[in-house]
């Protein structure tokens, strides 16, 4: 079977969808498939071009750079017809939101394609150029969602909350996103060491992710005057970073919190190898998932997030099983249950083991990819009345 998935951008990007699409497409073709990917270049202006990853063809599209999180590139469509025509897919895999998918609705003839729902379109108070583009944005969305034969939400929670999906419930499946633990990094002791000097003997809460409005970073930074005793290590780059770092300053926090900027994949997994407690503090459904939580619990670590309605954080961590939850943007809260961690290592060990055993039990690529399959197996049949 042939596969072409179609993505927002692919590795080396750094993002939880395209971690994922890395894993799924490269466990995809041990089982057997043929796979290809069309995405988008990650710098603007880069011509188009074909290369292999882990032996996957991967064409990234040119594009003028990015206008409310959108790929602005005005050859995707000629692009997508050539992909189309030269590796005759047997199905389209649709990792959404993306706008350049909709270009699928236009293909002739038509291919049939599932729609993997990543994440809503989520409007935030005060941002209303998001919420006048989303006017024009749903049209599509729903004729995209119309034409799929099946569709993918990643949690039950998420599927619950989702207005876009509520009329097309029917043909939604439950699929988790995954993580291969094959491909993360086991620090040598003294890259470990080298990291702990940072924190100069102090505990060290780790938090990952892009510096935006929804990921809760200032919530974190709140939270991190109220626990004197921890080093706090923020990774990731965005348009508040800047912001944020400020906030640090005048809090007098430079010598206990860090905000690092990006790091490789090696070094972040480096900094979670060294970390007591793993903190994702994301504040909206925007944070559908968070795939990062995975990559933590791979290595046994108690995870801190927030009680986001809607969201699939509250079903990849358990309260009081793999780490705690705690109330939505409450940065006191947040400094009770990261102190409480901290205070008590077999209460974090435990967390831990629990975290790592459902890493591997519920979201290891394997079995994941196994359920992904099976849809494409589906896909084979003819559509069900009313799809």
């Amino acid at each position: 079977m042939k596969v072409l998935h179609i993505g927002k951008f692919f590795y080396p990007y750094q993002g939880g969808i395209e971690n994922f699409l890395r894993d799924l497409a490269s466990t995809s073709r041990v089982e057997g498939l043929s796979v290809s990917i069309l995405a988008h270049q990650e710098r603007p202006f880069q011509p188009t071009r074909t290369d292999l990853v882990q032996e996957v063809e991967v064409t990234r599209v040119f594009t003028l750079g990015q206008a409310l999180y959108t790929p602005l590139a005005p050859s995707f469509p000629c692009h997508l017809w050539k992909v189309v025509k030269s590796f005759n897919p047997d199905l389209l895999h649709l990792h959404m939101p993306n706008p350049s998918a909709f270009w699928v609705l236009f293909l002739r003839p038509k291919r049939p394609f599932l729609i993997h729902w990543h994440a809503d379109v989520v409007c935030s108070e005060g941002d209303r150029s998001l919420a006048f583009f989303y006017r024009f944005y749903r049209s599509f969305e729903s004729a995209l969602l119309k034409r799929a034969r099946l569709i993918v939400a990643t949690s039950a929670d998420y599927l619950e909350e989702s207005k876009p999906l509520q009329p097309f419930r029917s043909k939604c499946r439950i699929v988790p996103l995954g993580l291969n633990p094959g491909r993360i990094h086991t620090p040598a002791v003294e890259e470990l060491a080298r990291l702990r000097g940072l924190c100069d003997g102090r505990p060290l809460v780790l938090s990952a992710g892009r510096f935006t409005h929804y990921k809760g970073f200032e919530v974190l930074i709140e939270a991190a005057r109220l626990v004197p005793e921890a080093c706090f290590i923020m990774v990731g780059d965005g348009a508040l970073r800047e912001e944020m770092m400020r906030k640090v300053k005048s809090l007098g926090l430079a010598r206990r919190v860090f905000l690092v900027g990006h790091l490789s994949e090696r070094e972040l997994h480096t900094a979670m190898a060294a970390c007591d407690v793993f903190c994702l503090p994301s504040v909206e459904r925007s944070e559908a998932f968070g795939l990062v939580l995975l990559e933590a619990m791979a290595f046994g670590k108690p995870l801190v997030t927030m009680k986001v309605k809607g969201s699939g954080l509250n079903w990849v961590n358990q309260h009081g099983i793999t780490g705690l939850a705690v109330e939505q943007a409450d940065s006191r809260h947040l400094a009770r249950a990261i102190s409480a961690l901290l205070s008590d290592a077999e209460f974090r060990r435990r967390m831990g083991r629990e975290g790592r055993e459902r890493m591997q039990r519920l979201f290891h690529i394997g079995t994941v990819t196994k359920s992904i399959l099976s849809l494409y197996s589906s896909l084979h049949a003819p559509p069900s009345v009313g799809m």
